[in-house]
């Protein structure tokens, strides 16, 4: 199948968010990103604005878990939703999202969720060099207004996710960035502590769910982890912050009944931060032949991350590769599409035309 990106509007005029789903490659080769910003979906809803799923050579990577629910299996509760759909599968932290102070959006109230939508800020799924998404959220969190722009794109063979959380606030905060995925760690390129006991990442609104496998507070600039699934590899990098965390989570604390399914993720957690962004990029790359046991690209090309932050929001993301190139992303995240933009650092200076700009150096 050829790659057709797709745009579905939420709500009964498509006025209440909606859904973008970026699409690189072909075939068996295709990867999917399903950005999600629809409205709550009643009681049936989950607390998960902003989130997105990625889907890589007909498997689900990074997923969302969905309900808690063994349907007609009469040994689980006769089938019906169990407590953990409440506990955790509807709650932010289960989502691959921003999550604000610990707390699920809305507070977990779904009916004062149901008046509120995300909204698009500005697509373009056609281009052949980058496809890009932006939506904003300003209701979620009180005071709070989140921003989430994705950017997917493929150079030299190895496909490349930036994520950009462009984070309003007028008080400090604590944020927990989550990112769940299928497969199995091979390393982090940063010291941590491997826990030797059972403790849970919190108490309440989903966390308590969840077990602390391993933590890290001394981080490089770039924190990176890398992973397997199947024949493919992945790394995840996040641009880190002075006194940031990371966390290497699994599911599965305070689950005396075995009702919810094993799930690995990686945690990013910022305490007591100002407003300010978040940038992370996921690359995907390599291959792992059985028949010839022979691996192909299976580190990560990511060497560094940098993001300038301009007048106006004006951002420039930056990727420094291994092999010396540089990817740099210039987005205007007001998104005017002005005939005349431009943004310096040092004795650098960026000019482009309209609302972003892919730069390969």
């Amino acid at each position: 199948y050829e790659r057709i990106p797709l745009f579905l509007r939420d709500g009964k005029n498509g006025e209440k968010g909606g859904l973008a789903l970026m699409r690189i490659g072909k075939n068996t080769d295709q990867s999917a990103v399903l950005f999600k910003f629809t409205s709550q979906g009643m009681g049936h809803g989950h607390f998960d604005r902003l989130e997105y799923l990625l889907f890589d050579h007909g498997k689900e990577i990074i997923p969302d878990y969905g309900s808690v629910r063994f349907l007609n299996v009469e040994a689980k509760e006769g089938g019906r939703y169990l407590k953990e759909n409440d506990s955790w599968a509807k709650q932010t932290i289960a989502h691959n999202t921003l999550v604000v102070d610990y707390k699920s959006n809305f507070n977990g109230n779904w009916r004062n969720a149901e008046k509120y939508s995300p909204v698009l800020i500005f697509a373009d799924l056609d281009s052949d060099d980058i496809q890009i998404v932006s939506a904003t959220d300003s209701n979620c969190y009180q005071g709070v207004i989140l921003n989430r722009t994705l950017a997917f794109f493929e150079l030299e063979g190895r496909r490349y996710l930036i994520d950009l959380f462009n984070i309003k606030n007028q008080k400090s905060a604590n944020y927990d960035l989550p990112l769940y995925f299928n497969g199995q760690i091979l390393n982090l390129n940063f010291p941590y502590l491997k826990s030797s006991n059972y403790q849970m990442l919190g108490k309440e609104n989903g966390y308590q769910h969840l077990l602390i496998e391993a933590s890290a507070k001394n981080l490089p600039r770039t924190a990176s982890i890398s992973w397997m699934n199947e024949r493919t590899f992945y790394t995840y990098s996040v641009l880190t912050s002075p006194g940031s965390e990371i966390f290497v989570t699994r599911l599965g604390a305070n689950d005396p009944d075995f009702n919810l399914r094993e799930q690995k993720g990686i945690l990013y957690r910022q305490t007591n931060a100002d407003e300010g962004m978040i940038l992370s990029v996921l690359e995907l790359h390599g291959s792992y032949n059985p028949v010839s046991e022979t691996v192909m690209q299976s580190e990560g090309s990511v060497k560094n991350l940098k993001l300038i932050n301009g007048k106006d929001d004006k951002v420039l993301i930056g990727i420094d590769l291994k092999s010396n190139k540089k990817i740099e992303l210039v987005i205007d995240l007001k998104f005017s599409n002005s005939d005349s933009i431009e943004i310096q650092w040092d004795n650098n200076l960026k000019l482009w035309k309209g609302n972003y700009k892919l730069f390969i150096n």
